[in-house]
């Protein structure tokens, strides 16, 4: 991955050629707190490597699945936000080599809200090759750790 110490300058790279270099950057993964909305069940989720099922924390802390507590579904206020603020704003997409981000709800439904309300979207690879194809986005086969969120978005 691009984010790897060793592969910096690629990423460095791949910056520069979109002539992006010079942008600020707002990154979700920095500002969203999963931990107080997900950590206290896996739904029977199971570790993408060893293949056994995941644990849930047992940290104790409330869980903030909506409302005003939640904070994994404000991204479209704040992307209107971002907008309102600043009418270049665009917004960039960093994906993992396999492309799995796709299979995930809420980023099939950020990526809805960036062209329900035109905004330019770039695209980042973790791996930049020239084998890379777009990925086929299917949004009926997307999943979220809960189901309700599967329920939320798709109801969009």
């Amino acid at each position: 991955p691009l984010l790897e110490r060793d592969n910096l300058s690629l990423l460095s790279a791949a910056i520069q050629e979109l002539g992006i270099s010079g942008m600020r950057w707002w990154l979700c993964l920095f500002c969203v707190n999963q931990h107080v909305s997900i950590c206290g069940s896996t739904w029977g989720h199971k570790d993408s490597v060893t293949g056994r099922e995941s644990e849930a924390c047992s940290c104790g802390r409330q869980k903030h699945t909506e409302g005003d507590y939640c904070e994994m579904n404000k991204f479209d206020a704040m992307i209107s936000l971002f907008q309102k603020e600043k009418s270049s704003y665009s917004h960039l997409l960093a994906v993992d080599v396999a492309s799995a981000a796709f299979t995930r709800i809420w980023v099939i439904a950020e990526i809805a809200e960036v062209f329900k309300k035109s905004i330019h979207l770039d695209m980042v690879k973790a791996v930049m090759l020239p084998s890379c194809r777009k990925p086929k986005i299917d949004v009926s086969k997307a999943k979220a750790s809960r189901p309700e969120d599967e329920a939320q978005v798709l109801g969009k």
